[in-house]
């Protein structure tokens, strides 16, 4: 039988700062999208996230510690 995993999510006291960019240069707005527990690129994600600031940094707050992030590639 499988060994279960802990579930990924939020609910968490983990943080993940994401910064946006672009060949190596900071992209001051765009969408993240994030699917818990996956290591393929999914067809629906669990969350997205807008980010709308100069320096094209974001954080999400309250992640539980197994957050797989898996990279969309939108925009580039």
């Amino acid at each position: 039988m499988p060994v279960k995993r802990p579930s990924a999510g939020l609910g968490g006291q983990a943080n993940l700062n994401i910064s946006l960019k672009h060949h190596g240069l900071l992209i001051d707005s765009g969408k993240i999208f994030i699917k818990f527990t996956s290591l393929d690129a999914p067809s629906e994600y669990d969350m997205n996230q807008e980010v709308d600031h100069l320096d094209g940094i974001t954080t999400i707050q309250g992640l539980k510690r197994r957050l797989l992030p898996v990279c969309n590639g939108l925009g580039s």
